[in-house]
């Protein structure tokens, strides 16, 4: 459970928020949607990483948690796939798609993907040259709170095997993405 913050807490005069009109989607109702900068406060973690936060204008609601990890290695992210929901946050019913919208917006606007980079330098700084801050303290009580459950994780997992219990495996959603990922790929070939 790492702290994160809006990138306009750290920054409030910036107006940067990108925002996606959509019109005519096959699976997404027309609507604005903003796409909310969160980045992990914490100045000693460097997990490279922004949560976006889309937000609908119509119905003034968060419907997905997107992550865009920096780093792109197959062992930075879950399946080896980025951008990707976040796991561990209650998702709307339209994730799946909104995740393509921005999957392609990063993967096709450089300057974008280059700004959001630009964004976590910019919130890591100010955490370090901002001791004082009252976002220290949470982060301070998260660490704690991380650290007492990995403990606890490990106790679990040592125990399970142990014992040579196995545990269930997950459900595969990566086959998915990465089929809809090569069918877009392949649509974009066709028009050109």
């Amino acid at each position: 459970m790492t702290i994160y913050a809006e990138y306009e807490r750290f920054y409030p005069e910036a107006e940067e928020t990108r925002h996606l009109l959509v019109f005519n989607h096959p699976e997404l109702p027309e609507d604005k949607y903003a796409l909310n900068e969160t980045y992990c406060a914490d100045p000693d973690c460097d997990c490279r990483r922004v949560q976006l936060q889309i937000v609908s204008a119509r119905r003034r609601e968060r419907l997905a948690t997107i992550v865009y990890a920096f780093s792109d290695g197959p062992d930075e992210t879950p399946d080896g796939l980025n951008p990707y929901i976040e796991p561990a946050v209650r998702q709307g019913r339209h994730a799946e798609a909104l995740l393509d919208l921005v999957t392609e917006l990063i993967e096709t606007d450089a300057d974008y993907a280059e700004r959001l980079e630009r964004h976590y330098g910019e919130v890591k700084r100010f955490m370090r040259d901002h001791p004082d801050d009252a976002l220290h303290a949470a982060v301070k009580k998260d660490r704690k709170i991380m650290k007492a459950y990995a403990e606890e994780m490990v106790a679990e997992v040592f125990e399970t095997s142990r014992r040579g219990v196995q545990t269930a495996p997950r459900r595969d959603r990566a086959k998915e993405r990465r089929r809809r990922k090569a069918s877009r790929r392949s649509r974009k070939k066709n028009r050109r």
